[in-house]
């Protein structure tokens, strides 16, 4: 990666997000003062606040309360484009705020109700806390959202939400941290709109989860949650310098998304570090570490590019792809694991259409690579070290065009070609004694190897010399 992970992973929990310029929902109506301990009689003055939240919010559309410390009953109906402005730390608002006119809210911690805030239209949060709602934290029906330095903590039902967005919501926020077991950290549903930077959560079960529309999210680290850590269905997701602790998966695609991915590391991800499904998508910069049973990467009917990429001791695979297209290109896989007797490949392609370009295996307990089931693998510069199953086998009608192939120590056979597959090697490297190749020449299996290939492995009856490639 473009720095060490754990230095990136430090360095962002430590950080705080920048600030936004608020955008005002009305005109500027009357400033008025509250503080929870003020004298009888009151004006709203500075010098003779008023005691009563609600008194002072029905001054009407645009009134900026400025509150003084202390514990206020709400829940609390603004005006259209109504500010709360805390004036010094302290200042709590009992049973949320519903704000259908937009507003803005500053420096204030919101406990308890059924939405911490819920809204329509231009609402502005600035470093505001909200706890122990029974459904959510924020809740925008329509509008636009800017919000910077936002707390989601402690829900206290199953099944709430940190962040919702619907409809056409256009939302920009900066230094969001949600904390305590959300169901979902982040909704986006239909059409609606997210600009995240600097995004912390600890907890959630599920950190995003998005059904169409557009998330763009760039520095974030995720952890503590037992569902899929980022999930999008039907919409664009892109993505930039990410770390996901634990989760299901780490991240997973839905039918017709779209990815972009520049910087992801998934570290000790349950059964995947990223599932894309019937999507298409761009990565680069991905590391996979500790993936569980379903492997690093599992594609699925998908047009992905895959460029620079680093998967280490994953269970059963390192990448598998099903179907679709695939180009990968400067990466390697260390260590992958089997189950039993079985599994543990580094590369399983099966019915996929892949073009795979500077690879770096080692120590796999399969198969370097496994080309299946009709796919069709065009390979260049493929290095094979310690994989104990074998180098490249391709089966099943599988077809494989290698350009450069090195076998290190423990990988033997470097070749295997059976079941009605297709292979052509040009160039073959070979050390520690690893044969070079091995074929059943069964159900039409064939064989060419090229003029850079030792003449020995020509005894079979269905392989044949490659003509000589014109420059």
């Amino acid at each position: 990666m473009r720095r060490p992970l754990f230095a990136f992973l430090l360095l962002l929990l430590a950080c705080r997000g920048a600030r936004l310029t608020s955008a005002e929902g009305a005109p500027p109506g009357p400033e008025v003062w509250v503080a929870g301990d003020a004298a009888p009689g009151g004006e709203g003055s500075r010098e003779r606040p008023l005691r009563s939240l609600a008194e002072a919010l029905a001054r009407g559309p645009g009134v900026r309360v400025r509150l003084q410390p202390g514990r206020y009953e709400g829940p609390a109906q603004l005006p259209p484009g109504a500010q709360l402005l805390a004036e010094a730390p302290g200042v709590v608002l009992l049973g949320g705020v519903e704000a259908p006119g937009g507003g803005r809210l500053r420096g204030l911690a919101v406990e308890a109700g059924g939405w911490g805030v819920r809204g329509r239209g231009a609402l502005t949060l600035e470093d505001v806390t909200l706890s122990g709602q029974r459904e959510g934290g924020v809740q925008l029906l329509a509008g636009v959202l800017q919000a910077t330095g936002l707390r989601l903590k402690a829900p206290v039902a199953p099944g709430a939400v940190g962040l919702a967005l619907q409809g056409g919501v256009r939302a920009r926020v900066q230094g969001l941290r949600l904390e305590g077991a959300f169901a979902r950290g982040i909704e986006l549903q239909g059409p609606a709109q997210l600009q995240l930077e600097s995004l912390q959560a600890v907890g959630p079960a599920l950190v995003l989860h998005q059904r169409g529309g557009q998330v763009r999210l760039r520095r974030a680290a995720l952890g503590g949650g037992e569902g899929v850590g980022l999930f999008v269905a039907g919409g664009t997701l892109e993505l930039e310098d990410v770390v996901v602790l634990g989760h299901e998966y780490a991240l997973q695609t839905g039918q017709g998304s779209t990815l972009r991915v520049r910087g992801f590391a998934s570290l000790g991800a349950q059964r995947a570090g990223l599932g894309v499904v019937a999507s298409r998508a761009q990565l680069e910069d991905v590391q996979v570490w500790g993936a569980g049973s379903f492997g690093a990467l599992q594609l699925l009917n998908s047009d992905v590019q895959l460029h620079g990429f680093g998967l280490r001791d994953a269970q059963e695979y390192g990448l598998s792809a099903t179907q679709g297209r695939l180009e990968a290109s400067a990466g390697a896989i260390v260590g992958t694991r089997g189950s039993g007797s079985d599994g543990g490949d580094a590369l399983h392609l099966r019915e996929v259409e892949a073009t795979l370009h500077t690879l770096r295996v080692q120590g796999a307990a399969g198969l370097g690579l496994l080309v299946a089931q009709g796919a069709r693998a065009r390979v260049r510069d493929l290095t094979l070290t310690a994989c104990a199953g074998g180098g490249v086998v391709a089966e099943t009608r599988g077809q494989v065009q290698l350009r450069g192939l090195q076998a290190l120590a423990g990988t033997s056979p470097a070749l295997v070609v059976m079941s009605g597959a297709q292979a052509t090697l040009e160039r073959a490297q070979l050390e520690g004694g690893a044969e070079l190749l091995w074929t059943d020449c069964e159900q039409g299996a064939r064989v060419g190897l090229g003029y850079g290939v030792p003449p020995a492995a020509l005894r079979a009856r269905c392989v044949t010399r490659l003509p000589p490639r014109v420059p």
